[in-house]
C-alpha cells in the first residue's frame, strides 16, 4: 500500500467514515447477544407485557411520554405506545447494566476497526478487534459509571440525603431550605450539566480510548472537552448522522416488506386473491367444520405469507383474532365469491345463492349452505346491492334498530364483521394449507430475521464509525493532532524492547535507526514493504533519546 498524504480535512471535506464490513459483522453480533440478555430479562422476571423486546419498548416509552409532543411525534414514527411504564427497581437496573455492559465491549471493538482504518487505512481483523474490546472492556465500562456516579452524587447525595436530612429537622429544616435552596438548584444544574455531557460525549469516549488506548478518565475528559468547545459541531454531525441513518432505516425495512410483497404482484405469482377450496372429510374433521361445508374461502398464498412473515399474524382485514390462532371469514362473501367463481359474475340477488334463480345456466347447488338466507341481530334480512364503480363490487349493510334503510343507524359491511350473517364463523385454516408451508414461514423468518440483524448491526457501526470520525475531527481542531496518530496498544511492549535495543548501539558509535512512534507503527496484518509512515522527522531533528545519543557519539569521535 502506498504511504498517502491527509491534507487538512473539514467536516464535510472527504473524510468519509471508516465503515468496514468486520465492524458491521461485530454490531450485528452484538446485536445479537444483546438481544438474548433482554429477552432473558424479559422472561425470567416477569415484564410486563407481550411481544419480543417489550422492555426496550417500555424504556422507549418512558423517555417518550415525558418528553411532550416530540415524545408523541417519536413514538409515533418509532411504533412504540407513547405511555409511561411501571417497572421495578430491579429490572431497572438490570436493563442498564445490560445495556452498559454488552455495549462497552462492542463498541470498543466497532471504534478501534474505525480508528485503524481512518489512521492506517487497514482493516484489522475481527479476532483483534475484540481482543482489543477486551483489554479495554473495563475502560468503557468506567466511563459510562463515572457519568453515573457524577449524577448520583449530585442528586442523591448533596439533593435527597443531606438536602433531605436539614429538611427533617424541626422548623429549623424549613428555614434551612428555604435559605440554602439555591445550592440544590446548583447541584442540580451540574448533575443535569454532567447527564447532557455524557449523552452527547458517551461515544466519543469510547472513540477516545480506541484510539489512544487510554483510561477511563481520559476518554472522558477528551470527550467533554471537545463536547464544551465545538458544541454546534458535535450537534450538526449528530443531526446527520441521525438523518442518513433514519433514511437506511426507513429504506431497509421498505425492502425486507418488498422482498415478501412481491412475491405476489396482482393476481400473477403467489396470488393475492382469496381462493376457494374443496373440503375433504379429514380437513373437515380437522377444522371441526359441520358436514354439509364443501368448500372454503382461503386467503391469497401471498397474502398470507406476507401476513405471517411480515406482520406476524394472519389478521383478514385487520380485525383479525389473536396471533395464536389463524382464522379467516366464511359466510354471505364466501359464498358471492364461489358464485362468482362458477358464473363469471355476481348474483343480482342474494336469494340466488341458495335458490336457483330464473335464466342462469349452471347452477347446481346452493352457494351458501344454509335453507334460508341469514338476518341480522334485529331479524331484519341484509341488504344487497351491485356497486361496480365503489371499492366492492357490492354492498351488504343492515337497516339497523329502526328497521328502515337510509336512516343514519344503517350498519355496513365493516361494522357487521363480527356477525355470523355478512361474515360467518371464522375457521381454522391450518387443516387446508400444505404441509410445507410451516417449513417455508419458518425459514423466511429466518432470512429476514438475518437481513434485520445486519440492517441494524450496519446501523450500529455507521453510528460508531462516525463518532470516531468526528473525534479524529475535533481532536484535529482542537489539539492539532494528525489524522494518522493512533496509539496500538499491543505493541506498546514491543516498541519499548526496540527502542532500548536502538539506544544501546548508538552508545558505542553505531549508526542509530529511526525510532519508531506509536502513530507509525504498524498492526500486525500489514507488510513492512507495503506501508510507509505518513510523516517521518529526519534523525538530526528528532526528539528522540536515539538523536540525543547520536550527537553525543559524533562528539565523542
Amino acid at each position: 500500500m502506498e504511504a498517502f498524504e491527509q491534507e487538512r480535512r473539514g467536516l464535510f471535506d472527504g473524510l468519509s467514515v471508516p465503515l468496514t464490513f468486520n465492524g458491521t459483522l461485530i454490531a450485528a453480533l452484538g446485536l445479537f447477544v444483546y438481544y438474548g440478555g433482554i429477552r432473558v430479562i424479559e422472561e425470567g422476571f416477569g415484564v410486563p407485557g407481550t411481544g419480543d423486546c417489550r422492555l426496550i419498548a417500555g424504556m422507549l416509552s418512558n423517555v417518550s411520554s415525558r418528553a411532550g409532543a416530540f415524545g408523541g411525534w417519536l413514538a409515533e414514527l418509532g411504533g412504540w405506545t407513547n405511555a409511561a411504564v411501571d417497572y421495578s427497581a430491579g429490572i431497572w437496573i438490570l436493563f442498564w447494566a445490560w445495556t452498559a455492559t454488552v455495549w462497552a465491549f462492542f463498541s470498543g471493538a466497532v471504534c478501534r476497526i474505525s480508528a485503524i482504518k481512518l489512521a492506517r487505512e487497514e482493516v484489522i481483523e475481527v479476532g483483534e478487534a475484540l481482543r482489543f474490546a477486551g483489554r479495554k472492556f473495563l475502560a468503557n465500562l468506567s466511563s459510562v459509571g463515572f457519568v453515573f456516579l457524577i449524577g448520583a452524587i449530585f442528586l442523591l447525595l448533596i439533593n435527597a440525603t443531606l438536602g433531605g436530612f436539614l429538611g427533617r429537622i424541626p422548623y429549623l429544616g424549613d428555614i434551612g431550605i428555604a435559605l440554602l435552596f439555591p445550592l440544590i438548584l446548583l447541584s442540580t444544574f451540574l448533575a443535569v450539566f454532567v447527564a447532557a455531557l455524557g449523552v452527547l460525549g458517551f461515544n466519543l469516549a469510547a472513540a477516545a480510548i480506541a484510539t489512544e488506548a487510554s483510561d477511563p478518565f481520559d476518554g472522558v475528559s477528551r470527550a467533554w472537552n471537545y463536547v464544551l468547545a465545538r458544541p454546534w459541531q458535535v450537534l450538526l454531525t449528530l443531526f446527520a448522522t441521525f438523518l442518513y441513518l433514519s433514511l437506511v432505516v426507513f429504506f431497509g425495512q421498505a425492502m425486507l416488506k418488498a422482498s415478501v410483497k412481491t412475491l405476489a404482484i396482482g393476481e400473477w405469482g403467489l396470488g393475492n386473491a382469496p381462493r376457494v377450496a374443496e373440503v375433504t372429510s379429514e380437513q373437515r374433521a380437522a377444522a371441526g367444520l359441520p358436514a354439509g361445508v364443501t368448500h372454503v374461502l382461503l386467503p391469497g398464498r401471498g397474502d398470507y405469507l406476507y401476513q405471517r412473515v411480515i406482520a406476524g399474524g394472519y389478521k383478514p382485514e385487520k380485525i383479525g383474532p389473536e396471533r395464536s390462532a389463524i382464522y379467516f371469514p366464511q359466510g354471505l362473501e364466501f359464498a358471492l365469491e364461489k358464485y362468482r367463481q362458477v358464473h363469471g359474475d355476481y348474483p343480482a340477488s342474494l336469494q340466488a345463492l341458495i335458490t336457483a334463480p330464473p335464466g342462469v345456466q349452471g347452477w347446481t347447488k346452493p352457494y351458501l349452505d344454509v335453507p334460508n338466507l341469514p338476518v341480522d341481530s334485529y331479524g331484519q334480512p341484509f341488504a344487497y346491492r351491485r356497486t361496480p364503480q365503489g371499492e366492492r363490487p357490492y354492498s351488504i349493510s343492515s337497516p339497523g334498530a329502526d328497521r328502515q334503510l337510509g336512516t343514519p343507524d344503517d350498519v355496513g359491511l365493516v361494522e357487521l364483521e363480527r356477525e355470523l350473517g355478512p361474515k360467518g364463523p371464522r375457521i381454522d385454516i391450518k387443516p387446508f394449507l400444505p404441509g410445507t408451508a410451516g417449513f417455508e414461514i419458518g425459514m423466511l423468518h429466518f432470512w429476514l430475521g438475518l437481513a434485520r440483524v445486519l440492517l441494524y448491526g450496519y446501523v450500529v457501526a455507521y453510528f460508531l464509525a462516525a463518532q470516531t470520525l468526528v473525534y479524529f475531527l475535533l481532536r484535529k481542531d482542537v489539539e492539532g493532532d494528525d489524522y494518522t496518530e493512533v496509539t496500538l496498544d499491543e505493541e506498546l511492549d514491543d516498541l519499548e524492547d526496540e527502542v532500548l535495543s536502538y539506544v544501546s548501539p548508538a552508545k558505542e558509535g553505531a549508526s542509530p535507526a529511526p525510532t519508531a512512534t506509536p502513530a507509525e507503527s504498524k498492526s500486525p496484518e500489514s507488510k513492512p514493504a507495503e506501508s510507509k509512515p505518513a510523516e517521518s522527522k529526519p534523525a538530526e531533528e528528532s526528539d528522540s533519546p536515539q538523536g540525543e545519543d547520536s550527537d553525543e557519539a559524533k562528539g565523542g569521535d
